[in-house]
Parts: structure tokens; sequence; C-alpha cells
């Protein structure tokens, strides 16, 4: 990360030739199979629990592109859906990510003030599907069942049943009471079917 600016030559030497080498494995991959696949995941985490890792500018200058030279090779290969998944608080790196061809935005992690559902729609809706959401830190392992029930209701009633597909933000963690993960997947169906 110091060389995208220390030595930025480098840094865009490095950063070609990998993605060179991730659009080479997906047009393998999409070649046998980008007729039948309805989703292609990619990934760079760019935020943290409370900011982006770098600057709006520096990642427009030099990470940016290769975003979208890579989905537009994936583009070439299949109509599947892109998914992107990268954690932290992202928001102000959404339009970038539409811009360089994301279809879906993965985890959509529940940073208080930093991803609010209601804003996420309010900007976004129209254009981006989310998924995630099912907050893994706090809410299911610590929280009640009528929290985890108004959580995903939450953000079924913010972001809709057509663009929100509602999944764990990460890993669900060890000790998590079943009776959570049970409750949050049904409330799900139910608010598909209001």
């Amino acid at each position: 990360m110091v060389d995208l600016v220390a030595d930025p030559n480098f840094a865009h030497a490095l950063l070609d030739k990998v993605t060179k080498i991730h659009i080479g494995m997906w047009q393998n991959f999409l070649d046998v199979v980008g007729g039948y696949v309805d989703v292609v995941e990619t990934a760079d985490d760019l935020g943290t629990q409370n900011s982006l890792l770098i600057s709006p500018r520096l990642y427009r200058k030099m990470i940016k592109p290769y975003h979208a030279a890579l989905n537009a090779a994936i583009r070439e290969k299949t109509g599947a859906k892109i998914f992107f998944h990268s954690c932290g608080a992202v928001m102000p790196r959404i339009e970038d990510l539409i811009e360089t061809g994301v279809d879906i935005l993965n985890p959509i992690q529940p940073l208080s003030g930093l991803m609010e559902p209601d804003e996420l729609q309010k900007r976004f809706g129209d254009r981006l599907i989310f998924h995630g959401g099912l907050d893994v830190q706090n809410l299911l392992p610590e929280g009640d069942l009528e929290q985890v029930k108004r959580h995903v209701r939450k953000y079924y009633e913010s972001l809709g049943w057509e663009r929100y597909i509602m999944a764990p933000t990460n890993t669900i963690l060890p000790g998590t009471p079943p009776e959570n993960i049970v409750a949050a997947f049904k409330e799900a169906k139910l608010s598909g079917l209001v």
C-alpha cells in the first residue's frame, strides 16, 4: 500500500501483472462455463470498520482502472452478474464500484452511520443488489430473537426483496446461538412473502 504513493510506477506494474493473471484465470474458466453461470465473484477489501483504506483520489488513480479492466474482461465472456466483496465502510466507494461494472455488493456490514440500509437504498438501490447485512460480530452471537428479527425486517424494508439478499456479513462465529441463525432465515422468508 505504501508503494501506491511512494513508488506508483512499481505499484502500476504490479497491479497490471496481477490483473492480467486474474483476467487469464477468468477467461479460462468462463470459456468453459460462461454460458451457465449466473454470478461471478471478485474481491478486494477497500474499507475498515470505520473508514476507507485509501483516499478516493488514490483509489480512482491507482486501483479503479484495474477493477474496471477485470470486470470488462469478465463481461466479454458471460452475462453473469458481477458480485464484488469488500468488507468495511465502503459507502464512499460504491459509485466507483458501480462504474467499474459491479452488480452485487457484499457484505453490507451493519456499521452504524456508515453503511445504513436506508441510505444505501436511496443512493444506489436502483443500480445495485445488496448481499449480507446480517451482523456476525454482535447481533447473532449476543442478540435476542426479537433483535435478530427486527434487524432482518429493517434490511428488507429498506432495501426491498428484489434488491437484497440476506446473508451473514462474514463467517458466523463459534458460540453463536443456533436459534438466532434460524430466526434470521425464518424472518427473511417471511419478509419475502409480504
